[in-house]
């Protein structure tokens, strides 16, 4: 896959990230003190992780051809460890 086709992808789960943040904070908003209190945290980190992401996918952008596919990597890295802030705080909900 090129690196343009990778780049979408990676923009494209990061936005569909954000809208989940969104609405997650938008539903923590309504809840109860104490699941605003135990899912804070969770939220807090997913919205760190999608901001530092955001940065490397533009430095992705600006990379040379040849030596993108490391950062690329950690990217994807970095979506699944949102990903995983997302679960937590969805255990917790549930």
């Amino acid at each position: 896959m090129s690196k343009a086709a990778h780049l979408a992808n990676l923009q494209q789960q990061l936005h569909r990230h954000e809208e989940r943040l969104a609405a997650d904070e938008k539903r923590l908003a309504e809840g109860t003190p104490k699941e605003r209190v135990e899912a804070a945290g969770d939220l807090a980190i997913a919205r760190q992780r999608i901001e530092a992401t955001r940065q490397k996918i533009e430095h992705l952008e600006a990379a040379p051809d040849t030596g993108w596919e490391n950062l690329k990597a950690e990217i994807e890295q970095d979506l699944g460890f949102i990903e995983s802030a997302f679960d937590r705080w969805l255990v917790r909900k549930g």
